[in-house]
């Protein structure tokens, strides 16, 4: 897996070291456990995007359920006006 690179080498102790000051615990860090990255594009600005947190904290759980370290982040949300039905 990708994510073994942050998880064996000396090299990559620092980043350990910052991921763990983060939360994550040694045991994160066993090498069949994949980090595995979700992209959240909540806000409270655009309705349609409301119910999106719940949504990524499910996600999330699903991943730690199934043995998965999850990572969120957040990215722009982008409101659709012809799908709200206020295009101008």
């Amino acid at each position: 897996m990708r994510s073994d690179i942050l998880k064996k080498d000396i090299e990559t102790l620092p980043h350990r070291a910052l991921l763990m000051s983060a939360g994550l615990k040694k045991e994160d860090f066993d090498l069949d456990k994949p980090f595995i990255g979700v992209a959240n594009s909540y806000t409270d600005l655009i309705p349609g995007h409301i119910h999106l947190n719940e949504l990524t904290q499910e996600v999330k759980r699903g991943i730690r359920d199934a043995g998965g370290v999850p990572f969120e982040w957040g990215v722009p949300g982008v409101r659709c006006c012809h799908v709200c039905g206020n295009a101008t």
